[in-house]
């Protein structure tokens, strides 16, 4: 492999890392959907493939699935009965 290759995946790597560290902390679906919109708008579609990829690997799987199918923000009921 190439010196140049090497690089270029060197940076391919960091930015997805990024991207994944930036999904990790996402509280709400409206914040992860936009985390992977700037993705969408800023890198290649394989990168972004990369990153939902990495992101279900990641066990962020329910998250990635509902951003990518374009899935209403989820939000926690406060008034749940957690022992019915």
């Amino acid at each position: 492999m190439s010196e140049m290759r090497k690089l270029i995946d060197l940076v391919e790597d960091a930015q997805i890392n990024s991207y994944l560290d930036r999904l990790k902390v996402a509280e709400t679906q409206e914040e992860f959907d936009s985390i992977l919109k700037e993705a969408e708008l800023y890198e290649a579609p394989g990168m972004v493939d990369k990153i939902k990829k990495g992101a279900r690997n990641l066990g962020l799987g329910t998250l990635a699935t509902m951003g990518m199918m374009g899935a209403p923000d989820v939000k926690a009921d406060p008034d749940a009965d957690i022992n019915p």
